[in-house]
């Protein structure tokens, strides 16, 4: 789906929340729970940020008023 192998977030925008922004990450994460065989120096890990248009329709935000 995108070219990143390392995709880190979403989220809606846009004036309808219809387009969905995805970033992705800089900097490659070796975890021992890697994908066998995966390595992050033979693929193009990201950084970049991703824009897609859906006809899914994200929600607007929550807001919520906390006094301390």
């Amino acid at each position: 789906m995108f070219p990143a192998t390392q995709t880190s977030s979403l989220a809606f925008g846009g004036p309808d929340l219809n387009v969905i922004f995805v970033t992705s990450a800089a900097l490659s994460n070796m975890l021992e729970t890697a994908p066998f065989g995966y390595d992050p120096q033979k693929v193009f890990v990201g950084g970049r940020l991703y824009r897609l248009k859906s006809d899914v329709q994200g929600r607007n935000e929550h807001r919520s008023r906390i006094r301390m």
